[in-house]
């Protein structure tokens, strides 16, 4: 573009100075014939006088010729012998000029001629014809003929203007060839100057940015670029300007007129004029799906490594001797290795060598056929020593010029290999946990008719212990049924608690003392070869339950002290902590706020990262499975978890473990206190109770404990009387008082139905065996109160005035 540009500028000197060239001999032919004119005034002989000015013109280029009124040839300088190619005594009287005139200019001629006869005086001036000489050439002319005085005859002068024409052709036929190349091409071209002013554009440029031609004159640099990017422009104009073009190409947002942004990559060079700098040519071209088709191809290059490095299968590409070119992070962490190792690494380093030939086989059959290999089952030996089995399946990439390399995928199936090992002993595990299960639905069906009788029998005992003087001889006999009824109690909770179904009763807390409750008996428990040391700084209340909470600070201890079987040392701590965002972000399950933390830390064989995993699922043991049930660290996790905390284990092998109990820490400071024992006076009321209860011996002795204290009972044996009995006595039912488990419809669904029903009733329900905990949760979130069987006469007395005395639910 530049070149035509040049070509353009040197094709306009040149016709410039052929047009200064014909006007100076315009000028110097008219002078001439003005002379002529002058000397015939003077009386000089024509003769003398056309060759003195013959003479003049020879060097000049134009051509004078001496007319009659026909316009034939009478004399003429030697110049015209070179413009028609005729000798002078060809012409002289013999030819008329205008017979030379091609017949095309025909028209042209009439209209001369015409002019020149009505006006002689002042003939046309500078008329341009086109003559034909004597080889055939047109040959472009510009005429005057004018008169001479006095006389009928005329002096013509032609000057050849065939230079100056074909110039001018070669320069639009340039220009056109520039131009058609200028809007034709598919790349953005325009001329901007200095000051940032397009001075013109092609019409792709054109048309991208939304500008006509007659508007671009009027778009600044500023119009169509950012003004973020107007700094970096402004210094490349300036190294235009300076060192006249710019190597590098660069990139740039371009505003379009419908607000559309394109990116280009443009290249270009100053234009001078006159020696000066003028302006930039610039040649852009429209990259923007380019950039497009590289923000996606970077964008599926990222997400592709983001799968190849945060897959969880190892993945790996190995060349044809099997030298490693590339690695997953999965495959670098467990083979201890970095990126920058693989090249020093190959399948022979990390394959069992009781599986290379195998592995070997299959690596040369995959490069020599193509076809993939696997899955097939491999022992790879790890950074750590171990050897894990992997299910690898291995492709082939042709990377041209017969070079390959193999794409493998190494899925871990240790536990599946683990697990197809240990099937027959899992199986017996399965049996006993079954056999197990079903003695637990045994214990708590036992604990709930057990239960029922301890509920008869301790009723009927406080009862008459009630009646009795304090000196009546009976009254130590009754005092010892009551205390075997209590025992008996005391076994049905350890019966629930083994079928899984007691509950827990959360109060507020201080876990340091639940700490010194339990070492009373730790240091019988552990033996002597262990040091036990507490470090009890002073904390906040949580809620659990006391007698649960000691139970975990116990198995805790348990399990120290068989991982201590050369003795050692056990440290229980408490303290205060507050966890932030940085520490629940790295403790999946642990949220934000104030906790307790409990801590019970040995010295002991310590854990691998395995067991830890696993330590707290059901039956999971690193001790003799026949003699340990593996469930004591699960208890452990239940009780935490069902009291709102969390637990964390740290340990490694041989350097002992430590176990963290997170509960959250409560506002208040105060501690609650357990009621105290009721005085039965004070518990009588006069409101009318429904008891409900499939068992006669049972129903007989609550309904006579209620009547005792004042209450008007109404009796019913199972859920579908008690309906029928609170429809015939609605709204004088203050208290439904219910057993769960009965023939048909249970407490529970009783309870339901009166809620719906009969929104304000309140209801007790009562069970030795009363279900899950959740179940249990539930009934309480409904406002239904529960006791556990067996229940004395002072706790249900109490629980029934407790319920009467509190507001209506609903109201």
């Amino acid at each position: 573009m530049k070149d035509a540009d040049n070509d353009r500028q040197g094709l306009g000197r040149e016709i410039e100075r052929l047009e200064r060239r014909i006007q100076g001999l315009q000028a110097e032919s008219t002078s001439l014939v003005e002379k002529l004119i002058e000397s015939r005034r003077s009386e000089e002989s024509l003769s003398e006088t056309l060759v003195g000015y013959q003479r003049g013109l020879e060097g000049s280029g134009i051509s004078l010729a001496i007319l009659d009124a026909e316009m034939t040839v009478l004399d003429a300088n030697e110049a015209i012998e070179r413009l028609t190619g005729y000798k002078l005594i060809e012409l002289r009287d013999r030819m008329r000029w205008t017979d030379l005139v091609d017949p095309a200019d025909g028209p042209r001629l009439d209209f001369f001629l015409r002019m020149r006869a009505e006006n002689p005086e002042k003939p046309p001036a500078n008329y341009e014809f086109r003559i034909r000489d004597k080889a055939g050439n047109l040959r472009s002319v510009i005429v005057n003929v004018r008169p001479l005085p006095r006389s009928i005859k005329y002096v013509a002068t032609f000057i050849d203007v065939s230079l100056l024409k074909s110039t001018e052709q070669a320069l639009r036929d340039t220009e056109d060839r520039y131009l058609a190349l200028f809007n034709s091409s598919l790349d953005l071209i325009f001329l901007v100057d200095f000051e940032g002013q397009f001075l013109d554009a092609n019409k792709r440029a054109l048309d991208l940015l939304g500008y006509s031609r007659h508007e671009i004159g009027d778009v600044r640099l500023a119009t169509i670029l950012e003004p973020e990017d107007m700094k970096q422009a402004l210094h490349l104009a300036s190294l235009f300007y300076q060192q006249g073009r710019y190597d590098e190409t660069t990139q740039w947002r371009l505003r379009c007129r419908d607000g559309r942004h394109v990116w280009v990559e443009l290249t270009g060079s100053r234009v001078d004029r006159e020696g000066k700098p003028y302006a930039v040519i610039g040649i852009a071209r429209d990259v923007t799906e380019r950039r497009k088709a590289d923000k996606a191809l970077r964008s599926s290059e990222q997400r592709f490594r983001a799968m190849f490095d945060h897959a969880s299968e190892m993945i790996f590409i190995h060349d044809m001797a099997g030298r490693f070119i590339d690695m997953n992070d999965r495959s670098l962490k467990l083979l201890g290795c970095t990126r920058a190792d693989l090249r020093n690494i190959t399948l022979r380093d990390i394959i069992d060598i009781e599986d290379l030939g195998r592995a070997t086989e299959g690596m040369g059959r995959l490069f020599s056929e193509g076809a993939s290999v696997g899955p097939v089952e491999l022992r790879l030996r790890l950074e750590d020593g171990t050897r894990r089995w992997m299910e690898v399946s291995t492709v082939r990439l042709d990377l041209g010029d017969e070079s390959y390399v193999a794409l493998g995928i190494a899925r871990d199936v240790s536990a599946r290999k683990e697990a197809e090992d240990k099937l027959r002993s899992a199986e017996m595990h399965l049996r006993a946990s079954q056999k197990m299960e079903a003695v637990g639905r045994l214990a708590a069906g036992l604990a709930h008719e057990f239960s029922n009788l301890l509920n008869v029998v301790g009723g009927h005992a406080e009862l008459s212990l009630d009646g009795l003087h304090p000196e009546d001889p009976l009254r130590e006999s009754l005092e010892e049924i009551r205390k075997a009824s209590r025992n008996g109690a005391a076994l049905t909770k350890q019966l629930l608690a083994f079928s899984s179904s007691q509950f827990m009763r959360p109060e507020v807390v201080d876990l340091n003392s639940c700490v010194r409750s339990a070492g009373t008996m730790l240091g019988r428990l552990i033996g002597e070869n262990i040091e036990f040391i507490t470090r009890l700084e002073e904390v906040g209340k949580v809620m659990a339950d006391p007698a649960q909470m000691e139970q975990v600070i116990l198995n805790l201890a348990v399990n120290a002290r068989d991982a201590m079987p050369e003795g050692g040392k056990l440290v229980i701590e408490t303290y205060d902590a507050d966890l932030d965002d940085d520490y629940t972000a790295s403790h999946a399950g642990v949220a934000k706020g104030s906790y307790v933390i409990l801590a019970v830390t040995d010295t002991g064989q310590g854990m691998d990262e395995y067991t830890v995993q696993h330590i707290f699922e059901p039956f999971f043991t690193t001790k003799d499975s026949e003699m340990v049930a593996g469930m004591g660290l699960s208890t452990v996790f239940g009780i935490v978890r069902q009291s709102g905390g969390n637990v964390w284990v740290y340990s490694e092998p041989g350097k002992g473990s430590t176990f963290k109990i997170y509960l959250p820490r409560l506002d208040t400071d105060e501690p609650t206190t357990r009621d105290s024992a009721p005085d039965l006076a004070a518990l009588v009321g006069v409101e009318t109770i429904l008891v409900v209860e499939d068992e006669d011996m049972v129903r007989n002795i609550v309904t006579l404990t209620l009547r005792e204290h004042g209450y008007t009972v109404l009796e019913a044996r199972n859920a579908e009387e008690a309906l029928e009995v609170f429809a015939k006595r609605k709204g004088f039912i203050d208290v439904v008082v219910s057993d769960v488990i009965m023939p048909g419809m249970s407490g529970r669904d009783l309870a339901e139905r009166l809620a719906s029903e009969h929104g304000h009733t309140r209801v007790l329900l009562m069970s030795g065996y009363p279900g899950t905990a959740a179940e249990h949760k539930q009934l309480v979130a409904r406002g239904v109160a529960f006791l556990s069987k067996p229940v004395a006469a002072r706790t249900l007395v109490a629980k029934v005035r407790e319920i009467l005395d509190s507001p209506v639910p609903g109201r």
